[in-house]
């Protein structure tokens, strides 16, 4: 009698389909997650394709740029300003600034096919001798050997330049350089010093009218742009581009420059007399229109070397420890008749006699039809300071001001020439 016995065996079709189904599923799973993947990279690549030319395009392309061309500024003429004369109260001309290479004097130095005769340290004393610059400080900038460009000292002298320039040829160094650039001379040294102002070695006025009229003054600097191989040398073939400075614009003033002497010359002679504590300080003004004919502060300044103290009081105050270096500079440097506070003295009783003849305090004044014996005296100083004529003084007439016929215009220009 046949027996069923029980068996784990199972249909082979249903396993098959197990499997399927179970394959399926991994690849499903598998599809699911590299497109995942795919669309995570997609956007990361995307980001950071956008990062590199989008947001960072300017950055990127300067370094590039910079990579493989060399720059030189080329400093553009800063604007003369003259007298009402046409004299020169300010002026730029032509000097030399050194500058070093520590990376090529490091790269020289380093050359065992091409040695040279000079070290670091009698390279720096050398410079520093003839610059008149500290010698360590020379040998920091030369430890930045990854810089291209390290300024020694702007704007020298010929004579210091030709110095320069010899002791690298005769010693043929490699990493230091003279480049073309521009220096202000003031041809009247100290004359209107707190007027003029001066210039910081970056070129931009710091004080006076170089500072007030600075942006038209300075113009715009050029550039020569040249290729450069990858360890910053010279390409076999030649490529240059030259971008032309622009000039800045000139400035003339009201200032007369003899008036302004004689006013100076006066007040000098006050204060070694008198030695006043404070200075002394003098406006010279055309009352015809309110021209600033002078203007002058003491103690003053020699504009060609801003930063020495020469006045004695100044000086006698820093010996006895009561003025450092830098206040004794910051006195010399400042205009008094503008920045300081005075009353107004005589110059406010016209408003005061006007006041009173228009409340009727008064009954008249008697106006005088030149307004008095000082605009005058101006008047044939500044006449003189024109190479003009001058006959003397006329006989100074007067008119009779009521209050009925004080707003007349010419009672007005009796009673407030200026305005």
């Amino acid at each position: 009698m046949p027996q069923n016995f029980p068996t784990n065996r199972q249909n082979p079709n249903r396993k098959d389909e197990s499997i399927r189904r179970a394959n399926r599923v991994i690849q499903t799973r598998t599809f699911v997650l590299m497109l995942i993947m795919g669309i995570g990279m997609f956007f990361l690549l995307f980001f950071k394709l956008y990062n590199l030319q989008i947001t960072r395009h300017e950055e990127l392309q300067a370094k590039a740029v910079s990579q493989q061309t060399r720059s030189s500024v080329v400093t553009a003429s800063r604007g003369a300003i003259y007298d009402a004369s046409g004299n020169i109260l300010a002026i730029s001309s032509t000097a030399e600034t050194i500058f070093l290479s520590p990376k090529e004097i490091n790269d020289a130095l380093n050359d065992e096919e091409n040695p040279v005769a000079w070290t670091k340290e009698v390279l720096a004393a050398a410079l520093a001798k003839i610059l008149d610059v500290s010698e360590e400080g020379i040998l920091k900038k030369m430890a930045r050997t990854d810089s291209m460009y390290e300024v020694l000292k702007f704007r020298v002298e010929e004579d210091i330049a030709d110095q320069v320039r010899q002791y690298i040829n005769d010693n043929k160094v490699k990493g230091v350089y003279l480049t073309t650039d521009a220096k202000r001379y003031y041809p009247y040294g100290d004359l209107a010093a707190q007027v003029i102002g001066f210039v910081g070695v970056d070129y931009t006025g710091l004080f006076g009218l170089e500072a007030e009229y600075d942006k038209k003054l300075q113009g715009q600097s050029g550039l020569v742009v040249t290729a450069k191989a990858n360890q910053q040398n010279d390409l076999l073939y030649e490529y240059s581009q030259y971008f032309d400075p622009e000039n800045g614009d000139e400035l003339q003033v009201t200032l007369e420059a003899t008036v302004q002497y004689y006013l100076e010359k006066g007040m000098k002679d006050m204060c070694d007399a008198y030695s006043p504590a404070n200075g002394a300080t003098g406006i010279v003004l055309d009352v015809r229109n309110g021209g600033i004919l002078a203007m002058a502060s003491f103690p003053n300044y020699d504009l060609n070397d801003y930063a020495t103290v020469t006045d004695k009081t100044l000086l006698e105050q820093m010996e006895r420890g009561e003025l450092d270096e830098e206040g004794a500079q910051q006195k010399q440097w400042r205009n008094k008749a503008l920045n300081d506070t005075y009353e107004p003295g005589s110059t406010f009783k016209i408003l005061t006699l006007a006041a009173a003849l228009e409340e009727g305090r008064v009954t008249a004044i008697a106006a005088l039809n030149v307004f008095s014996a000082g605009y005058l005296a101006v008047d044939a100083a500044a006449a003189l300071a024109r190479h003009e004529d001058w006959t003397g003084v006329p006989t100074v007439a007067f008119s009779i001001v009521r209050q009925e016929t004080m707003y007349d215009s010419d009672n007005q220009k009796l009673l407030f020439p200026v305005t």
